[in-house]
């Protein structure tokens, strides 16, 4: 059995797989995986939408910062999801 590793140490690296034989890992910093700045959708945020957004971005640190999980969801300030490790 392969060691584990934890959530971060996984987003560092991203393996290459052809078939079903991992042929090699690539550095973060090797792949362009960004989306473009500014709205991708048809529909523009608005100011109650972007203060959601930043009290997620809040959430989501503190979950990264103890390695539980990487996604929330917030709706008029209230944190309605969060992934965990359940």
């Amino acid at each position: 059995m392969s060691e584990a590793i934890l959530d971060d140490e996984a987003i560092e690296r991203v393996g290459v797989i052809r078939g079903p034989d991992l042929v090699g890992v690539l550095q973060n910093s090797e792949v362009d995986a960004t989306a473009p700045a500014g709205v991708l959708g048809a529909v523009c945020p608005d100011d109650d939408a972007r203060h959601d957004v930043a009290r997620g971005v809040i959430v989501v640190r503190a979950l990264g910062a103890v390695d539980v999980g990487q996604g929330a969801v917030v709706q008029q300030g209230i944190v309605l999801a969060l992934e965990a490790i359940e």
